[in-house]
């Protein structure tokens, strides 16, 4: 979800760019889904190949550190 002070058509295409790890930063283009009282649905509708990867990279990171909270234990 995103969230925005300005009003967003839904249909609007917006430039967004997020800094994931320090001076690594996703660049995509977002389509608006849904607004309503500054909250934003969006779904991705453009991104580069680095953008990709570092999308990627960073989800791997991510759910690394909880797959050890959640697997079985093997006995």
């Amino acid at each position: 979800m995103l969230m925005c002070t300005r009003k967003l058509e839904i249909g609007q295409i917006l430039d967004f760019e997020c800094e994931v790890y320090p001076g690594k930063v996703i660049n995509c283009k977002l389509e608006v889904m849904h607004a309503r009282d500054g909250d934003v649905g969006t779904r991705i509708m453009e991104m580069d190949e680095h953008s990709i990867k570092l999308v990627q990279l960073f989800l791997q990171e991510n759910f690394a550190g909880q797959l050890g909270r959640y697997a079985p234990k093997i006995r």
